[in-house]
């Protein structure tokens, strides 16, 4: 799924660790997501901000490397990384790579949800408190947004992140 936007400004590169670090200058802090039964867009139109894509176009807005600015559409842009390197869809090169190797076996970036992970997944609620229509909503840009998980896989993840973080004598 090659995509060829030049991801750049004033001749500075956004590298991947600019974008891990939420400081690749890119824009689209967040995504909504979208009802259930509703049209969902491919990753290039949610890039572009085009299709069904509720989100602006995702692109460089300030300088790379010049300040913190989260941004969800960084880790799209991450996401389609993987996939064009690896040639697996996120979800797999994922699953391979990180929720298998840390024994997250109750997580997954699924979309829409389903499998054994909808039958113990809490409904999602809106700003009120109501149930959302259909439970949840879907997010296609799983990268930024669709990881399914349980507060014990979540932890398994922060205990190696910590790991390797005294490893690297980050604390």
């Amino acid at each position: 799924m090659a995509y060829s936007r030049q991801w750049t400004h004033n001749n500075r590169k956004v590298t991947t660790r600019l974008l891990l670090s939420h400081t690749g200058g890119l824009g689209v802090s967040g995504f909504m997501g979208y009802e259930a039964g509703m049209p969902i867009p491919n990753l290039l139109d949610i890039l572009d901000g085009k299709g069904y894509a509720n989100n602006d176009p995702v692109r460089v807005e300030s300088v790379p490397g010049s300040k913190y600015n989260y941004s969800g559409g960084g880790y799209e842009v991450l996401q389609l990384l993987i996939e064009d390197v690896t040639n697996q869809s996120f979800r797999e090169y994922m699953k391979d790579h990180l929720l298998q190797e840390l024994g997250m076996n109750s997580s997954d970036f699924i979309q829409p949800i389903g499998g054994p992970i909808k039958t113990r997944a809490a409904s999602g609620h809106d700003a009120g408190g109501n149930v959302l229509p259909g439970k949840w909503h879907a997010y296609p840009e799983l990268a930024a947004a669709e990881l399914w998980t349980t507060p014990a896989d979540l932890a398994r993840l922060a205990i190696e992140l910590q790991k390797a973080a005294a490893t690297a004598g980050l604390c």
